[in-house]
């Protein structure tokens, strides 16, 4: 055969099929970029729904939990705050500033409950009821999932320093006289995809009881003021 009828001859199978295989190595490259592209896109669009989510939450935790009121409620000899921690829910009260509506310290819990087949971070408020105890109160007018799971949380109490006993985590609260000094909160988010945020750790601010400065004979409401002033 000639220089020119092996031109004409075109391909052998041979070349078609090295051809062929060099094609399908530069595409499974290229497909294998694509698709480590596109988990690096995935990934970086949780982290930053990951980051909001919590970059949220603390702000509202710091603001409604940071500033709860020491309300006491009930009788003079018996009254007790409207304040319990468990490590996944918390019972305080607290005031919405500008808040539209009803004027008035809030009731709020915040705790762990399961929706939908998961387990959600749940907020729920309602204004401070006048004719029941607080801290049996389970109807709330306003109910918001604050954060989504699968997830875990975990909340402790950190107990201030008293007498020779120093300052301590406890895993729940249900001091009637007194409020912790620190609150933890750790949550996980579960499932496939394991996230662990920082501790959001919240330092009470208001350590006034909440009727020497509001109206006293609201909802019951007592003042350690008058109380320490009884003989």
């Amino acid at each position: 055969m000639t220089v020119t009828d092996r031109k004409d001859a075109g391909f052998t199978l041979v070349e078609v099929l090295i051809a062929l295989v060099a094609a399908v190595l530069v595409l499974g490259v290229v497909l294998a970029g694509l698709r480590l592209t596109a988990k690096l896109r995935e990934a970086g669009q949780r982290a930053v729904a990951n980051n909001i989510e919590y970059q949220t939450s603390t702000r509202v935790l710091r603001r409604l939990v940071g500033r709860a009121f020491p309300v006491a409620f009930g009788k003079q000899d018996s009254a007790r705050y409207v304040f319990a921690g468990t490590p996944t829910s918390l019972r305080f009260v607290t005031m919405m500033p500008g808040y539209p509506g009803q004027p008035g310290p809030d009731l709020f819990v915040l705790d762990q409950t399961a929706s939908g087949g998961t387990t959600n971070l749940r907020l729920r408020r309602t204004p401070l009821p006048v004719d029941e105890d607080p801290l049996k109160t389970s109807d709330f007018a306003e109910d918001l999932i604050l954060v989504r799971g699968p997830l875990q949380i975990d909340m402790s109490y950190f107990r201030g320093a008293r007498g020779n006993k120093p300052g301590a985590w406890l895993d729940g609260w249900d001091d009637a006289n007194d409020f912790p000094r620190l609150i933890r909160l750790r949550v996980v988010k579960t499932g496939p995809r394991r996230q662990i945020w920082p501790d959001i750790v919240i330092r009470l601010a208001i350590n006034m009881d909440g009727a020497c400065v509001l109206a006293r004979k609201a909802a019951g409401q007592m003042c350690r003021l008058d109380r320490e002033a009884t003989p």
